[in-house]
């Protein structure tokens, strides 16, 4: 899978800082730390996400499978 970072400054500037916080789990689901479904880049986007979508945070757009 290739992917690539949203061109939104401020919105990956956000998602990266609560990578950090939470040691690479998505910040955007709670209770998600210590769950491997949500290490970032979460399976949701690596399974689910269409080629040209971003992943729920917007942290990642999928160029290709």
């Amino acid at each position: 899978m290739k992917k690539h970072f949203t061109d939104d400054i401020e919105i990956k500037e956000v998602v990266l800082e609560g990578l950090k916080l939470h040691h690479g789990y998505c910040p955007c689901v709670i209770k998600g730390d210590g769950k491997s479904e949500f290490k970032c880049p979460c399976k949701d986007f690596r399974e689910n996400t269409p080629v040209g979508k971003t992943c729920y945070c917007g942290l990642y757009i999928k160029d290709e499978i």
